[in-house]
C-alpha cells in the first residue's frame, strides 16, 4: 500500500513539473508572439528575452539575430532612401537655378542684338565687328561668359549625380591599368594654372622627376585630383595652393593643401559623407557629392584618402596609392 502511495506521489509530482513546464513554454511562446507582433509593426528594437539554460535559448538567439540583421538592412535602406529624397529635393533648386540664369542671359543677349536691329540668329559676328556697338559687345561678352560658367557648373553637377547613382548601384566600373602617374598629374594640374592666375592664387607644385607607376583608372584619377583642387578654389578662399606627389617605400603620397579658412571640426567629421555640404547656406550649385565620389574612387583604386584642417590656416587632403612599379632614370 505504501508503494502505491509512493508511486501516486511520484506521478503527481511529475504531473506538476510537467504542467509547470507546459505553462512556462506557453508563456514563452505567448511572450515571443507578442514581441514578434511588435517587431512586425516596425519596432525593430524589441528582443525576445531568454536564459542560457532555457530549452528555447538557441532558437530565440537565432530569431534575435535575424531580427537584428533585418533591422540593420532596413536602417541602411532608410538612409539611402533619405539620401535619395535629399538629392531629389536639391535637384529642383540646384538645376533650376543655373538653367534660369542661362535662359535669362541668353534672352538678354537676344535683346542686346535686337537693339542694333540685327537678326540675333545670324549677325552676332556683325555686332562684334561694328565699332559703334562696342559697349553692347562688352555686355554681350560678359553675358556669354556667365552662360558658359553656369553651363559648366550645371554639367559638373549632373556628372556628380550620375556617378553617384552608378556607385550606389555598383554599376561604376574602372579600367585599372599600370599608368605613369607623374606626367599624367602634370597634364591634369596644367589646366588649373590659368584659373589660379585668374583668381590670384599662388601655387607651389612639387612632382618628383622620376617615373612612378600606379595601377589606376586615368579618368577616375583625374576626377579625384580635379575635385579636390576645385573644392579648394571654390570654397576655401585660399590665396595659395600646394600640390605634392612623392614616392617612398613603394607608396605614392599625394597632398593638396590650401591656406584658406579651414573646415570646422564638426564638418570635417562628415566631409566625405554623401550629400554633405559644409556651408549649408551657400548659393552656388553643389550636390554635396564631389568629395564622397572622390573617396569612393580612391578606394576603388586600392588607395586611401584623409583630410586634416585647422580653422584660419587651411586644409590638406592626403591620398595614398600603391606603387606597382618604380623605375629611376
Amino acid at each position: 500500500m505504501q508503494v502505491l502511495y509512493f508511486l501516486l506521489a511520484i506521478s503527481l509530482l511529475l504531473n506538476i513539473v510537467l504542467c509547470s513546464k507546459v505553462i512556462s513554454i506557453n508563456k514563452k511562446i505567448s511572450e515571443s508572439n507578442e514581441v514578434l507582433d511588435d517587431i512586425k509593426k516596425g519596432n525593430g528594437n524589441r528582443k525576445i528575452l531568454s536564459k542560457d539554460n532555457d530549452n528555447f535559448s538557441e532558437i530565440i538567439y537565432k530569431i534575435n539575430e535575424i531580427v537584428y540583421l533585418y533591422e540593420e538592412k532596413l536602417t541602411e535602406f532608410r538612409k539611402k532612401e533619405n539620401a535619395n529624397n535629399q538629392l531629389l529635393t536639391s535637384l529642383s533648386h540646384d538645376i533650376r537655378t543655373p538653367l534660369t540664369s542661362i535662359i535669362g542671359y541668353t534672352d538678354a543677349i537676344k535683346k542686346e542684338l535686337l537693339k542694333d536691329g540685327l537678326n540675333y540668329k545670324y549677325d552676332l559676328q556683325s555686332v562684334i565687328e561694328n565699332h559703334n556697338t562696342l559697349e553692347n559687345n562688352k555686355i554681350i561678352e560678359n553675358y556669354i561668359d556667365i552662360v558658359r560658367e553656369k553651363s559648366y557648373s550645371l554639367k559638373e553637377y549632373l556628372d556628380n549625380v550620375f556617378d553617384w547613382f552608378k556607385l550606389n548601384s555598383n554599376e561604376f566600373y574602372l579600367d585599372l591599368k599600370d599608368t605613369e602617374i607623374t606626367e599624367l598629374s602634370r597634364n591634369i594640374i596644367k589646366s588649373w594654372i590659368v584659373i589660379f592666375e585668374e583668381k590670384d592664387i599662388d601655387f607651389d607644385i612639387e612632382i618628383e622627376e622620376k617615373e612612378i607607376i600606379c595601377n589606376l583608372d586615368q579618368n577616375a584619377y583625374a576626377r579625384v585630383i580635379n575635385n579636390i583642387i576645385q573644392n579648394a578654389v571654390e570654397h576655401s578662399k585660399t590665396k595659395k595652393i600646394q600640390i605634392s606627389i612623392k614616392e617612398s617605400n613603394r607608396k605614392i603620397f599625394i597632398t593638396i593643401k590650401d591656406f584658406g579658412v579651414g573646415i570646422e571640426p564638426d564638418d570635417l567629421e562628415h566631409i566625405f559623407d554623401r550629400l554633405y555640404k559644409c556651408d549649408k547656406a551657400r548659393n552656388k550649385v553643389g550636390s554635396g557629392l564631389g568629395l564622397y565620389i572622390t573617396k569612393e574612387l580612391v578606394e576603388k583604386m586600392n588607395g586611401c584618402i584623409d583630410v586634416v584642417s585647422e580653422i584660419g590656416k587651411g586644409t590638406e587632403f592626403k591620398i595614398n596609392l600603391k606603387n606597382t612599379r618604380f623605375m629611376q632614370d
